[in-house]
Order: C-alpha cells, then structure tokens, then sequence
C-alpha cells in the first residue's frame, strides 16, 4: 500500500531527525487489519526486548494492537504508548480511547 510505505518513511525521517535509531526489529509489517495488528504486536511481544510506544500506519491496525496488549495483561497507556492514523469514528470506542492523527483529505489531495 502506497500510503503505508509514505508513512514509514515519514517515520523514519522524523526519527533520524530526532537523533533516534530505529530498531528494525520493533518494525513489522502488517496487512492493515484488525487481525494484522494483532498479529503484529504478538510478534513484537515475543521479542527480547520491547519498545514503550506503537506507532500504527492506521487506526484499525492499532485497535488490533491495542486489543493483543489488553489479552498479554498490558495497559495502554501505562505500559505501552500507542497511536494509530486516520481518526476513524471507531477509534473514540476503545477503551481507552485511541489516540489516531488526523489528516486532512483535502491537504493530501493538493500535495499529490
């Protein structure tokens, strides 16, 4: 998906500018789905060593993450911080309520 991966590297870029190493391995490609973040996460909770904050390409996806932390005993946002993108309707039903980023159709339209 064209988006996820301006997304990424937005991500990336914003990082770097940061003075912040990614680590490749907290970084896992999912398929934009509820179950796709859950997976993901699953994958991420498995590791060594665990980031503190999730950074979602989209607002399902995080929801699918949000719902694999609650299943492993994690609170959001006591344990792990977490944001999704697109500010879907759904997103203000989580428990708690999903932090998403907003972005205006109208401003990508003219960028493109």
């Amino acid at each position: 998906m064209r988006s996820a991966g301006s997304r990424k590297a937005a991500f990336l870029k914003c990082l770097k500018s940061a003075g912040i190493k990614a680590d490749v391995s907290w970084m896992v490609e999912g398929d934009q789905t509820l179950d796709g973040g859950r997976d993901a996460m699953q994958r991420i909770l498995a590791l060594k060593h665990l980031p503190t904050a999730i950074m979602c390409s989209n607002d399902m996806t995080a929801i699918g993450v949000q719902h694999a932390l609650f299943d492993a005993g994690f609170k959001v946002p006591e344990d792990f911080s977490l944001i999704g993108f697109d500010d879907i309707h759904l997103a203000e039903y989580t428990i708690p309520p999903l932090t998403t980023v907003r972005m205006s159709c109208k401003d990508l339209a003219k960028m493109q």
